[in-house]
């Protein structure tokens, strides 16, 4: 099914003044390519001037950054930083509820250290999946959306 128009995008720019024009299609202007290549090809420019965006130079230079010190390095630290992950371990195994499950999941991922549990949280989630994969884990939106979300974010494969 085509459909034709009587006059073209050309012939009716023809007759327009250059006072009247649109000041895109001034000389010198960059214009659009508007050939038919596919439904999802979108326009482009046949002359693209890049501008300068003028960022400040960066402050953190390969010696400022050497030169940063923690005092977080000792072999005090690296004790408390085991035995602490320890306890979030027997937290995992001592956690029976999905919901409380889910929720722990959640804030360690949060946390940012849910690289330091994956066998944990791959068992807790696989767990929660194939106990509760006809139901909800529960009545209220809370849990129903975060038992979606965090097996979503997982690989697991959950109809909304």
């Amino acid at each position: 099914m085509a459909v034709s128009f009587p006059l073209s995008l050309s012939s009716f720019l023809e007759g327009r003044t250059e006072a009247r024009a649109s000041p895109l299609l001034a000389k010198g202007a960059p214009r659009f390519n508007w050939g038919v290549r596919g439904a999802s090809s979108p326009p482009t420019l046949e002359s693209t001037p890049r501008r300068s965006a003028n960022y400040r130079p960066n402050l953190w230079d390969y010696d400022t950054i050497q030169s940063i010190r923690t005092e977080y390095t000792g072999e005090s630290y690296k004790i408390r930083a085991e035995d602490l992950r320890q306890q979030a371990t027997l937290i995992f195994e001592a956690t029976d509820d999905p919901m409380a499950q889910m929720e722990l999941v959640d804030k360690i991922e949060r946390l940012g250290i849910g690289y330091l549990f994956e066998d944990q949280i791959k068992t807790v989630l696989d767990a929660i999946y194939t106990n509760n994969i006809g139901g909800s884990s529960g009545n209220d939106l809370h849990a129903v959306a975060l038992r979606f979300r965090i097996l979503r974010e997982h690989g697991y494969s959950v109809s909304p």
